[in-house]
Protein backbone atom coordinates (compact mmCIF):
# COMPACT_ATOMS: atom_id res chain seq x y z
CA UNK A 1 0.00 0.00 0.00
CA UNK A 2 1.59 3.42 -0.81
CA UNK A 3 1.64 5.70 2.43
CA UNK A 4 1.90 9.31 1.01
CA UNK A 5 -0.25 9.20 -2.45
CA UNK A 6 0.90 13.03 -2.53
CA UNK A 7 4.57 11.15 -3.80
CA UNK A 8 3.30 9.21 -6.39
CA UNK A 9 1.99 9.37 -9.92
CA UNK A 10 0.29 6.96 -12.31
CA UNK A 11 0.18 7.75 -15.98
CA UNK A 12 -1.45 5.23 -18.60
CA UNK A 13 -0.04 5.29 -22.46
CA UNK A 14 -1.95 3.66 -24.61
CA UNK A 15 -1.03 0.93 -27.51
CA UNK A 16 -1.72 3.78 -30.31
CA UNK A 17 0.42 5.90 -28.40
CA UNK A 18 3.07 4.04 -28.05
CA UNK A 19 2.93 3.21 -31.78
CA UNK A 20 3.19 6.62 -32.69
CA UNK A 21 6.57 7.30 -30.67
CA UNK A 22 8.21 3.68 -32.24
CA UNK A 23 6.81 5.27 -36.00
CA UNK A 24 8.30 8.58 -35.17
CA UNK A 25 11.72 7.33 -33.51
CA UNK A 26 12.61 4.41 -36.21
CA UNK A 27 10.82 4.66 -39.17
CA UNK A 28 10.35 8.60 -39.84
CA UNK A 29 11.33 8.39 -42.91
CA UNK A 30 9.84 5.33 -44.33
CA UNK A 31 6.19 4.22 -45.69
CA UNK A 32 4.53 1.41 -43.06
CA UNK A 33 1.58 -0.96 -43.33
CA UNK A 34 0.64 -1.26 -39.82
CA UNK A 35 -1.07 -4.33 -39.21
CA UNK A 36 -2.67 -4.87 -35.47
CA UNK A 37 -3.39 -8.50 -34.23
CA UNK A 38 -1.76 -10.11 -36.54
CA UNK A 39 -1.05 -13.56 -35.14
CA UNK A 40 -4.88 -13.68 -35.69
CA UNK A 41 -5.36 -13.15 -39.23
CA UNK A 42 -1.60 -14.81 -40.37
CA UNK A 43 -3.48 -17.04 -43.06
CA UNK A 44 -4.53 -13.68 -44.71
CA UNK A 45 -1.12 -11.80 -44.60
CA UNK A 46 0.66 -15.02 -45.88
CA UNK A 47 -2.45 -14.84 -48.79
CA UNK A 48 -1.76 -11.33 -49.60
CA UNK A 49 1.78 -12.18 -50.17
CA UNK A 50 3.88 -10.95 -46.39
CA UNK A 51 6.72 -13.68 -45.45
CA UNK A 52 5.92 -13.95 -41.82
CA UNK A 53 6.70 -16.90 -39.68
CA UNK A 54 4.07 -17.86 -37.14
CA UNK A 55 6.55 -18.46 -34.50
CA UNK A 56 7.68 -15.02 -34.85
CA UNK A 57 4.09 -13.76 -34.20
CA UNK A 58 3.79 -15.66 -30.83
CA UNK A 59 3.18 -12.26 -28.82
CA UNK A 60 2.45 -9.71 -31.56
CA UNK A 61 0.34 -7.01 -31.39
CA UNK A 62 1.53 -4.97 -33.89
CA UNK A 63 2.98 -5.52 -37.04
CA UNK A 64 4.85 -2.82 -39.10
CA UNK A 65 5.93 -3.74 -43.01
CA UNK A 66 8.03 -1.54 -44.20
CA UNK A 67 7.91 -0.14 -47.93
CA UNK A 68 9.79 1.63 -50.90
CA UNK A 69 6.92 3.54 -51.66
CA UNK A 70 3.46 4.93 -50.52
CA UNK A 71 1.93 3.44 -53.42
CA UNK A 72 3.33 0.35 -52.39
CA UNK A 73 2.08 0.92 -49.34
CA UNK A 74 -1.58 1.86 -50.39
CA UNK A 75 -1.98 -1.21 -52.79
CA UNK A 76 -1.33 -3.69 -50.29
CA UNK A 77 -3.64 -1.97 -48.02
CA UNK A 78 -6.48 -1.95 -50.63
CA UNK A 79 -6.18 -5.58 -50.66
CA UNK A 80 -7.17 -6.35 -47.06
CA UNK A 81 -11.11 -6.99 -46.26
CA UNK A 82 -12.61 -4.45 -45.06
CA UNK A 83 -15.35 -6.42 -42.58
CA UNK A 84 -13.40 -9.19 -41.80
CA UNK A 85 -10.07 -8.10 -41.62
CA UNK A 86 -7.56 -7.08 -38.99
CA UNK A 87 -7.76 -3.05 -38.41
CA UNK A 88 -4.41 -1.07 -40.92
CA UNK A 89 -3.11 1.70 -40.65
CA UNK A 90 -0.89 3.18 -43.46
CA UNK A 91 1.86 5.93 -42.23
CA UNK A 92 4.44 8.05 -44.38
CA UNK A 93 7.55 9.85 -43.30
CA UNK A 94 5.82 9.65 -39.48
CA UNK A 95 2.20 10.87 -40.36
CA UNK A 96 -0.76 8.87 -40.36
CA UNK A 97 -2.26 8.75 -44.18
CA UNK A 98 -5.18 6.14 -43.57
CA UNK A 99 -6.78 3.72 -42.28
CA UNK A 100 -9.59 1.02 -42.57
CA UNK A 101 -12.00 1.93 -40.15
CA UNK A 102 -12.17 5.69 -40.79
CA UNK A 103 -11.67 5.28 -44.92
Amino acid sequence: MIEDKKTSRCYTVSIQDMLEIWIESFHHKDHLLVVWDARKHYQLLVELGLNLSLAKLYDNKILTVQFGSLDSVLKLFDQFPKIAGPFVQVYSFGKLIKDNIEN
